[in-house]
């Protein structure tokens, strides 16, 4: 089952994107993550099989990055 999780960065350009996706894809290979880097929270979405945000979240932490889940 496909979840969709949104969370506010800061995440700034594409490079920072890239490595984001890279970490995310290494919890889940088949996840489907995108940033909107026009929007003033600078979106993250993560379309797969990751159920908890804590994980997301943690993860962006470690990298060195602000996530938080949007509802």
């Amino acid at each position: 089952m496909q979840n969709v999780k949104i969370f506010s960065t800061d995440i700034e350009n594409r490079t920072q994107v890239n490595d984001v996706r890279s970490a995310i894809c290494s919890l889940d290979p088949h996840s489907i993550v995108t940033v909107d880097l026009e929007d003033c929270d600078k979106v993250l979405r993560v379309e797969g099989n990751i159920t908890n945000c804590e994980h997301i979240i943690s993860l962006l932490s470690k990298l060195g990055f602000r996530c938080d889940e949007l509802e």
